[in-house]
C-alpha cells in the first residue's frame, strides 16, 4: 500500500514536473510566436514605409519632368515668338525698302521731268528771244 502510494506520488509528481515542462515549452512558443509576429508586422511597416517613399520621389521625379517639359514648351514658345516678330521685322523693312525705293525712283523720275520742261522752256525762251532779235 505504502509502495503504492509512493509509486502513485511519483507518477503524480513526474506528471506535474512534466506539466509544467510543457507549459513552459508552451509559454515559450507562445513568446516566440508573439516575438515572429511583431518582427513580421515591423517588416511590414518599414516595407510599407519605403513604398511610400518610393511612390513619393516617383511622384515628386514626375512633377519634376513635367515642370522641366513645361518649362521647355514655354522657352519653345518664346522663341517661335520672338522667330516670327523678327520676321515681320524683317518683312516690313523690306517693304520700307522698297517703298522707299519706289518714292526714290518716282523723285528722280519727277527731277528728270522737270528738268526737261525747264529746258523745253529755255529753248522756247532762246527761240522767242532770237525770233525777238530778227525782229
Amino acid at each position: 500500500l505504502i509502495s503504492d502510494i509512493n509509486y502513485k506520488a511519483v507518477v503524480s509528481t513526474q506528471s506535474t514536473g512534466h506539466q509544467r515542462i510543457q507549459e513552459e515549452h508552451q509559454r515559450i512558443a507562445e513568446q516566440q510566436r508573439i516575438q515572429e509576429q511583431q518582427r513580421l508586422a515591423e517588416h511590414q511597416r518599414v516595407q510599407e514605409q519605403h513604398q511610400r517613399q518610393a511612390e513619393q520621389q516617383r511622384i515628386q521625379e514626375q512633377q519634376r519632368l513635367a515642370e522641366h517639359q513645361r518649362i521647355q514648351e514655354e522657352h519653345q514658345r518664346l522663341a517661335e515668338q520672338l522667330r516670327a516678330q523678327e520676321e515681320r521685322q524683317r518683312q516690313e523693312d523690306r517693304n520700307d525698302d522698297q517703298a522707299l525705293f519706289e518714292a526714290r525712283l518716282e523723285l528722280q523720275k519727277q527731277k528728270e521731268e522737270h528738268k526737261r520742261e525747264l529746258e523745253k522752256q529755255l529753248q522756247a525762251i532762246q527761240l522767242e528771244k532770237q525770233q525777238l532779235q530778227l525782229e
